[in-house]
């Protein structure tokens, strides 16, 4: 697990006596003590004392009641040599003391009464030295800072690790893979979000005006200004009674195919089978649009000529030799960056366009159109009959089979990449027409790379069958959408910004006429 870069350094200033002055000893740690005499820490070779594994934890006292506690993971500082080797410190949230006066460095001469403040913050643990003798990380002198867990540190004479607490290394472990995806994305932590709540409508009564009001939007006449967008977290709803409507009309085809061994009805549930869950995932990103400036239309000729372009951009891509050769890496750099160009071609110049939920909306609609398509192909490979006498016999089974598989993972698939990789590029343009540019802004670049790496892991293939592969693509899908609440988190934000904007203007315009 990667470090946190080391605290800011403290070259050697003359100590101020307000920063580095031990305090004055609280009421909580007994009968007042002596000012303290502080002789120089000998820092030679430690004087390693016998492993106390049986002492009792010397804990800090404890400030603040249980909730607060409970709420931070708590951190262990362990001590590995010197007079307090086999020594264990508990730090949890609030500041606590390290030093004599909580039974550390008892037999150490370097170690004051109140020597370090310590604290949990974000599973590291945050440091302050209270004496004009700080302590040393790799051999430098550090006052403040913060620690990873994992890294060490030497206080007097003794030198202590920072580890987690028993049963959070695995939650320590998904933090650490959040800032990472989060540093490459450009996106910050998600604040506010609980899918719980964001879904908390999804069964509410609307009626057929409704209904339709909801999707007529998009339009110059129907776009709603922006000061009338949603700015917290959206809560969608139309997607789930879309995906029922469609799953309704893929089981009627299948009831005629099977029942009646009406072979006409099988294209329809291929159809059927491979659009119900990416159109409905398609109009949840429909929903999580707050400005409502991209209209119905526009998404249906994107899932349209976004599917077909995309194909074909693909197609031509593994046609030529050098990316056509490169194994499990070919679909992840040709069709990711074949459905990126596909957006680009078909919304080009439009800069009314200019916000990052707007690129993940045109990311989306291509990803289903291919998705669509592609899984559509593969459910028609599938099919196999023989004649039996005058009975066509149709080995419905597999293709059924591929159908279900693709479309429940669907949404973790072409949908959730293209429109990171969209979404990307629009942080980019902004209200800007697309440049050249912009495809080699670092910024971009770093974002992009997460579907294409995502995507040549979901094509790589793993031991263990069938089922491990369906954990391998939760897995990545889990991280697909993790990104993709991280960007309309920062979309949502952006479009709050101009708001902010916009209401400025329109006080100045107004100052201006009175």
């Amino acid at each position: 697990m990667p470090h946190a870069a080391p605290p800011q350094q403290f070259a050697a200033p003359q100590p101020q006596p307000q920063q580095f002055a031990p305090p004055q000893p609280q009421p909580q740690f007994g009968a007042p003590l002596a000012q303290p005499q502080f002789t120089p820490p000998q820092y030679g070779a430690p004087q390693y004392g016998a492993p106390q594994f049986g002492a009792p934890p010397y804990g800090a006292p404890q400030y603040g009641n249980a909730a607060q506690q409970a709420a931070v993971a708590p951190l262990y500082v362990t001590c590995l040599s010197g007079p307090d080797a086999g020594k264990f410190y508990t730090v949890l949230g609030t500041e606590a003391i390290m030093g004599r006066a909580t039974g550390i460095g008892q037999t150490d001469a370097a170690v004051a009464p109140q020597h370090l403040a310590v604290s949990a913050v974000n599973h590291r643990l945050r440091f302050r030295a209270l004496t004009s003798t700080p302590i040393f990380i790799n051999a430098q002198p550090f006052a403040t800072g913060e620690l990873m867990p994992g890294q060490e540190f030497r206080m007097g004479s003794s030198i202590w690790k920072v580890n987690v607490a028993p049963g959070q290394q695995s939650a320590n472990i998904f933090q650490s893979m959040q800032e990472q995806l989060n540093r490459l994305a450009g996106t910050e932590k998600l604040e506010g979000f609980s899918l719980r709540e964001m879904f908390s409508e999804v069964f509410k009564k609307r009626s057929s005006e409704e209904l339709e009001d909801y999707l007529t939007v998009g339009t110059y006449r129907t776009t709603p200004p922006i000061d009338k967008a949603q700015t917290g977290w959206p809560k969608p709803w139309l997607f789930l009674r879309v995906l029922v409507a469609v799953i309704v009309a893929y089981i009627g085809f299948t009831i005629i195919m099977t029942n009646f061994h009406n072979t006409k009805a099988v294209p329809a549930v291929i159809l059927m089978g491979s659009l119900a869950v990416p159109l409905a995932t398609v109009l949840l990103f429909f929903e999580l649009n707050t400005p409502r400036n991209i209209s119905f239309y526009k998404i249906v000729v994107l899932i349209a000529m976004g599917g077909v372009l995309s194909l074909l951009v693909a197609i031509i891509g593994y046609d030529l030799p050098v990316l056509g050769q490169l194994g499990p890496l070919s679909p992840g750099i040709i069709e990711e960056v074949a459905k990126l160009l596909t957006v680009v071609l078909v919304v080009r110049q439009a800069t009314r366009y200019k916000y990052i939920l707007n690129g993940m909306l045109f990311g989306a609609a291509v990803g289903v159109g291919f998705a669509v398509f592609e899984s559509a192909g593969y459910a028609f490979e599938h099919i196999q009959y023989t004649v039996v006498g005058n009975q066509l016999q149709m080995a419905f089974d597999q293709m059924s089979f591929v159908i279900y598989l693709r479309a429940l993972l669907s949404p973790f698939g072409h949908v959730a990449w293209t429109a990171i990789a969209a979404a990307a590029l629009w942080r980019v343009k902004k209200d800007q027409p697309l440049a050249v540019g912009m495809f080699v802004d670092p910024k971009f670049l770093r974002a992009f790379l997460i579907p294409v790496v995502l995507h040549t892991l979901w094509d790589t293939p793993i031991p263990g069958g069938l089922a491990l592969g369906v954990v391998k693509w939760t897995v990545l899908g889990v991280i697909s959408w993790y990104v993709v609440f991280a960007m309309v988190q920062q979309g949502l934000r952006q479009v709050k910004a101009d708001q902010v904007r916009t209401t400025k203007l329109t006080l100045q315009s107004m100052q201006a006429v009175a």
